[in-house]
């Protein structure tokens, strides 16, 4: 019996892989939405291809996190690819070239990597946090790319000839911080950003022309904090107060070309932007939690919501709201939530300093110690053993406070009460995950 090939055909492509019999359309392992092939075959998978000289991979479906190290492509196509999981290019190197078109990556993506020749992403899709790192150099292309989570592009170096965002969609935080723009040309033409905020501090355009065009401004502002040696234009668009120039270095060098700035005062507002180092750590790492939550990993995201609260702590602190007060409170009774051996050391330090209110104030009447003859050891252990019974509001009555010593109970079993409800509450927040 002659074996099936595979079904799947593309353009002008055709897989010449064997089918896979668990396969109800008659594909072959690697075409297949319930492709079984593990992370490490399906990168030995790739390995195979490249080291044939054969760098076709359109339509293949990657089911699991997939992490190339060292890998050196040439003409890649990756066209119509699915990324299931993490995609991680570390120190990977694109020649030639390379297509991720109409490509969707499920997961967090992260392109450690250089490319050089021609590199197209044109109406590919990032569903979680997508991060470029390296050098991105000869042409590259975003043509109608939707950013679905954060675009982060932060300390690159675009030595492109053509660095082309044209009808792009960014729908999270997007950031171009200390990125270097040299090469020929880098264009930002009818950019659509969804109302969010977009980062071009510590920028560097050194490149030929620079040109900007978005749809609309967004509501939560751009941030301009670069230095131009050459054309830098906006085009076609209002400049209005929601963007922030902040120490733009040689402005005179960017070009206002049928543009308009909504503000009564001649010429460009320079607006120097407020401290808000504070706010886009907050941001970052709340991204970040997002991210992680979405990939299951629930402890690694409790991490980054506890650095995102004392971000936002330190912000009501320089603002001096009084919710600094709550937010100092919480985070050292019970780490915002996340610590629940903050909160257990509570439950000691309460019970014991109560104990020793008890001890000095000598406001209990205990039966099974003489009146006449208290002793330092016996007496500590029974304080402490009335200030537990008090703060977990059990008491068994064989010890009463007297006098004053009844209002200062009170007071404990009411802090009691508050922690272990706040112990149930972190506790509950763990086991919910």
């Amino acid at each position: 019996m002659t074996e099936k090939g595979c079904c799947f055909e593309k353009f002008c492509y055709s897989c010449d892989r064997p089918g896979w019999e668990g396969s109800s359309d008659g594909l072959c392992k690697v075409h297949d939405p319930n492709n079984p092939l593990g992370p490490d075959e399906m990168i030995e998978e790739v390995q195979e291809k490249v080291d044939e000289g054969d760098q076709e991979f359109i339509g293949w479906r990657f089911p699991e996190e997939t992490h190339f190290k060292d890998i050196e492509f040439e003409d890649a196509d990756f066209r119509d690819t699915v990324w299931e999981g993490m995609a991680i290019f570390e120190d990977t190197t694109f020649n030639g070239t390379t297509k991720f078109n109409r490509a969707r990556f499920e997961g967090i993506t992260d392109f450690n990597s250089d490319f050089n020749g021609t590199t197209e992403f044109n109406s590919t899709t990032f569903k979680k946090a997508a991060t470029f790192d390296g050098e991105l150099g000869g042409q590259l292309f975003f043509y109608r790319t939707t950013f679905e989570d954060a675009a982060l592009f932060e300390n690159c170096i675009f030595n492109c000839d053509t660095l082309s965002f044209r009808e792009t969609s960014f729908k999270k935080y997007t950031s171009f911080r200390e990125a270097t723009f040299l090469g020929n040309k880098a264009e930002f033409i009818d950019i659509d950003f969804n109302d969010l905020e977009l980062n071009f501090k510590k920028t560097i355009f050194k490149n030929n022309e620079t040109v900007f065009n978005w749809k609309k401004n967004p509501k939560k502002g751009i941030y301009f904090q670069f230095s131009v040696t050459k054309n830098l234009e906006f085009r076609d668009i209002n400049l209005s107060d929601k963007i922030y120039l902040h120490n733009a270095k040689d402005f005179e060098k960017a070009y206002i070309k049928n543009s308009k700035w909504e503000t009564d005062k001649k010429g460009p507002i320079i607006q120097e932007e407020k401290d808000n180092k504070l706010k886009k750590a907050e941001d970052s790492y709340r991204q970040i939690k997002k991210s992680l939550n979405s990939e299951g990993l629930y402890n690694e995201a409790g991490e980054f919501y506890y650095k995102e609260m004392l971000m936002k702590k330190k912000q009501y602190l320089k603002q001096k709201n009084p919710k600094a007060i709550l937010y100092y409170t919480y985070e050292y009774l019970a780490g915002y939530g996340e610590k629940i051996t903050r909160v257990i050391l509570t439950w000691i330090a309460n019970i014991t300093i109560f104990a020793l209110i008890y001890l000095t104030t000598i406001q209990l009447n205990i039966k099974t110690l003489s009146t006449t003859k208290q002793e330092l050891i016996p007496l500590l252990k029974e304080t402490i053993y009335f200030s537990a019974v008090t703060f977990s509001t059990l008491g068994y009555g064989d010890i009463n406070p007297i006098g004053i010593g009844r209002y200062i109970a009170s007071i404990e079993a009411l802090t009691g009460g508050a922690l272990m409800a706040l112990f149930v509450l972190v506790l509950g927040r763990k086991f919910l995950r």
